[in-house]
């Protein structure tokens, strides 16, 4: 639809190549990655309605992340693990990219009021029998529910005796 709002005609023909050319078009995304605004800028005599802009723009996805906190410890708190996402495009040279909700989370002041939703996993849960021994395996922000894990047992093995709670690897 970009092609149809260029007033170039260089313009309008490469878009016209992206839009129907595959290898073309993921040539060219491959380089820049662009976001809507870099194609703006990298295409200046496109100028599409608001409304129409609007009107092909996706919805944002929602992002998802595991607590990584234990209720038992912190009662009236949710932690989130989370690896904040930046990138350069075109091999390292292109503009600086950024995650949209872990600069969000990053930027957030403490105690500022945070948009989110839960959502359940009950099959995600340590054993009923503290006794039993568990390996724990998770590379990176995989690790989040295994902070949660290991605080629920700490916070056991001090009320009840070291001994009856099952050993914990990560």
């Amino acid at each position: 639809f970009l092609a149809t709002c260029a007033s170039d005609p260089r313009e309008k023909d490469l878009l016209n190549l992206l839009a129907n050319e595959p290898a073309a078009y993921e040539d060219w995304r491959h380089w820049r990655f662009p976001h809507l605004l870099e194609v703006l800028e990298e295409f200046p005599s496109v100028r599409p309605l608001p409304g129409l802009l609007l009107a092909h723009l996706n919805p944002l996805q929602p992002r998802f992340y595991s607590i990584s906190s234990a209720k038992v410890v912190h009662h009236n708190q949710i932690h989130l693990t989370v690896a904040v996402v930046s990138y350069r495009t075109q091999d390292g040279e292109g503009p600086v990219h950024y995650g949209v909700c872990s600069n969000y989370l990053l930027d957030a002041k403490v105690g500022s009021d945070i948009f989110l939703f839960v959502r359940s996993a009950p099959n995600f849960h340590l054993p009923s029998d503290s006794r039993r021994p568990i390996v724990l395996v998770g590379p990176g922000t995989g690790i989040a529910p295994f902070r949660g894990f290991w605080q629920q047992r700490r916070a056991e093995r001090k009320l009840k005796s070291p001994n009856s709670i099952g050993k914990m690897t990560l």
